[in-house]
Formats: structure tokens, sequence, C-alpha cells
């Protein structure tokens, strides 16, 4: 067995014990590089979508985006935070903001119980307006 005094004891404590500052260090770095990659898709309007069997993840954020959500009611859509009653006044606002933006991405919400005709038209004036960068969100 290996005697120490007191005074050298000490150091030799220290020294054994693990320096966790680089360990520490890299899973910050991990966590930050996780958070800034993450790939999530903003809801505006609480719908219930059909969910993503494929797990297809397609969305990133984009400050570019024009977000339009398809509710189940009969006469109801909505871009972004704006709801609309009417499918023409909808068009004329998407106009306004595919004029402003033309390289937007679109990204339809629809609902689960959503008409499959609304998206369809939706998608229709989208083609004529050769608006081609559209993702259709799913759960």
């Amino acid at each position: 067995m290996i005697k120490c005094n007191n005074q050298n004891r000490e150091n030799i404590l220290a020294d054994l014990i693990p320096d966790l500052t680089p360990l520490i260090d890299v899973m910050f770095m991990l966590m930050v590089f996780l958070i800034l990659t993450i790939n999530q898709a903003e809801k505006i309007f609480n719908i219930e979508t059909p969910k993503d069997e494929e797990n297809i993840s397609i969305l990133n954020k984009n400050s570019s985006t024009i977000k339009i959500t398809i509710f189940a009611s009969n006469n109801e859509w909505a871009i972004s935070d704006k709801k609309f009653n009417d499918f023409y006044i909808l068009k004329n606002h998407l106009e306004n903001l595919t004029d402003k933006n033309h390289n937007s991405k679109i990204i339809i919400y629809s609902d689960k119980k959503a008409n499959v005709e609304k998206l369809l038209k939706l998608m229709t004036y989208l083609k004529k307006e050769k608006i081609n960068n559209i993702n259709i969100i799913m759960k």
C-alpha cells in the first residue's frame, strides 16, 4: 500500500476525479444542433389531419411559406390566421400573396373530414396559376 501525507493525498484525489467539462460541452452542442434542425409543421387551427402512414417529412420553416387550411364545414377556408367563407375571396387573397412572393411554398392543411372536392378545387386553381411548390400536410 502506498502511504501519502495529508497534503499530497488531497491533490491525488483531485487528479483522479474525471473532468466532465468536455462531455457537457459536447452535449450542449448536440442539443443545439438537434433543436436547430428539427423539422416541425406549424398548425394554426385545431383540425384533425389524416395520418401519414408512409412517414414522409417534407417541411421546413420559411418566411415565404403560405399556409392554407381547409375546414370540414362547407365554405370555410383559411390562409395563415385569416378565415374566409368564400372560395373567390380566398383566391383573391392568395393572388395578392403569390404576386408578392413568386417563389412561395404553399402548405395545405386539410381537416380529416373535409370534402375532397374542396381540395381538388384548390389544387385545380393552383395548377391554373402555375404554382407548383405545394405540400399537403398529414400527421
